[in-house]
């Protein structure tokens, strides 16, 4: 769907029309959770919360907020790296 929201509008049928407008109400809708599981994802794989900072360029109050309930270790350790 990224494709046909970045491009030419003008060649899409109604249904894929139809189709982005139900992917974008679901991505504005779970956007927050869907980035919190990747998160969490990239530091059980060790990428430190400074290294996701510099990658995504997204604060790391909202890495974290995104990522905590999807984060399996104490807020302790969440803090550290």
């Amino acid at each position: 769907m990224i494709d046909l929201a970045l491009g030419d509008l003008s060649a899409a049928d109604q249904q894929r029309l139809v189709d982005g407008v139900v992917w974008a109400e679901a991505a504005a809708r779970n956007g927050a959770e869907w980035s919190g599981r990747f998160i969490a994802e990239l530091r059980r794989r060790h990428v430190s919360w400074s290294q996701l900072v510099k990658l995504t360029g997204v604060p790391q109050t909202t890495l974290f907020r995104h990522a905590q309930p999807y984060l399996s270790c104490a807020p302790s350790e969440a803090d550290s790296a």
